[in-house]
């Protein structure tokens, strides 16, 4: 037995009003997407770095830092000046200011002679002055 087209075109028309409803529901009522990663905030970070960190250092953000908000790494090397320093600074977090300015701080140590030709890098004092960044 068929059914009344009546009754046919009303059932349409209600799934139809349905799934526009639930569609609009979803799209407009529906859960905040997450933002998706600033890029401004990776550029502040190599800006501010370009103009604060040590002469001979390499900025890579994002980038993994051993865990670390950022780090700065300087392998011993040898040198013909102790003045010409090779390192790299990574910046992991880059919603943490403190993050990359203590590296830009922590890039301003010093080489010293080491018994095997090499200078290692010396540390400044005070190391992190800008303190941790929060968890």
């Amino acid at each position: 037995m068929a059914l009344p087209r009546k009754r046919v075109r009303a059932t349409i028309v209600t799934v139809a009003a349905a799934s526009v409803l639930a569609i609009c529901l979803t799209g407009c009522l529906g859960p905040a997407q997450a933002a998706a990663p600033a890029t401004s905030d990776c550029a502040a970070a190599l800006a501010y770095l370009a103009a604060h960190e040590a002469p001979g250092f390499v900025s890579y953000c994002p980038h993994y830092a051993d865990g670390n908000a950022a780090e700065t790494v300087v392998p011993p090397q040898a040198v013909n000046s102790a003045g010409a320093v090779h390192g790299v600074i990574y910046i992991a977090n880059t919603t943490c200011a403190a993050a990359y300015e203590n590296e830009a701080a922590n890039s301003h140590g010093h080489l010293a002679p080491m018994s095997n030709g090499n200078y290692q890098w010396v540390w400044p004092v005070p190391f992190d002055p800008y303190g941790p960044c929060p968890s």
